[in-house]
């Protein structure tokens, strides 16, 4: 499985320097974009991909009930439920998680990896000021100068499908199944490109179910993020947040050996800033 690399020069962020210290609140997305719990799932995710986002918080009335994400889109497609027939009062939402604005980074991960969810709300039920994601930590990482190496986070076994013998619907399987972000896609041992939850978001916006159902050769796919072995963990999230990807291939030097995504990095974000602060 190979790669014939391009150049390129990773650029962290000028004039931004985080801490895991920080406040929650001054690295948190705002403003929190909600959506009516009677709404469709298939609005909901259109109305995602106008936005950009992988998230969105659920109203019944003025209360937040629970936090839906594409992750609940995939589970849904794979079962063969059509996102129009549903609305979100009628599918498993994460639960809602708040945490104090003056939370630090550090422990807002913490109690994101342990309550198992994808994303924090920052303040109270009734006033909610903003939101911590996962690909928030990707934002975060790639500011801090963390020079450790991906070797111990790197997954050896992510996702990979090949183009000439499965469909959309396969590599969705394949990142349920696996609990990925993404999957790499390879024309025999021939890398071509990822597909990630963003690519699915926007292949169901597009095209709709008969989308999913596509062959991978009938369908664009980017080259995707992708680095060497011989990265740090800040060099790593930069080239992802550079490239607004959530998933990135990694060689070593030309052979794929490797994924790490946005789970990976929240996962194991406390090993990954011992001793930095």
């Amino acid at each position: 499985m190979k790669i014939a690399f391009k150049s390129f020069l990773i650029h962290l962020k000028i004039g931004v320097r985080l801490s895991t210290n920080q406040s929650i609140y001054e690295i948190a997305s705002k403003p929190l974009i909600s959506i009516d719990i009677n709404e469709y799932v298939s609005n909901a995710v259109k109305f995602m991909y106008e936005r950009g986002i992988r998230r969105l918080a659920v109203k019944e009335g003025n209360q937040i009930v629970g936090i839906f994400n594409i992750s609940s889109l995939l589970k849904i497609l794979i079962e063969g439920s059509s996102p129009s027939n549903l609305t979100l009062s009628m599918i498993e939402l994460e639960r809602p998680i708040y945490v104090n604005k003056t939370t630090s980074v550090k422990d807002a991960v913490k109690i994101m990896n342990g309550k198992d969810v994808t994303s924090l709300l920052v303040g109270e039920p009734d006033k909610v000021l903003g939101i911590l994601t996962t690909h928030d930590i990707i934002s975060i990482l790639s500011s801090i100068n963390i020079k450790r190496g991906i070797h111990d986070i790197l997954d050896k076994e992510y996702p990979n499908v090949d183009i000439k013998k499965r469909k959309v619907i396969d590599v969705m399987s394949e990142m349920v199944n696996k609990n990925k972000s993404g999957a790499f896609i390879f024309d025999d041992n021939n890398y071509i490109g990822t597909i990630t939850i963003r690519d699915i978001i926007k292949i169901y916006s597009d095209y709709g179910l008969d989308g999913l159902n596509s062959n991978l050769n009938d369908i664009p796919i980017d080259e995707g993020a992708y680095g060497s072995i011989g990265l740090s963990i800040s060099e790593v999230a930069s080239i992802m947040y550079n490239k607004g990807s959530d998933v990135i291939a990694i060689f070593c030097p030309y052979d794929l050996c490797g994924g790490v995504d946005d789970l990976i990095l929240t996962k194991n974000f406390e090993k990954i800033i011992e001793n930095i602060d």
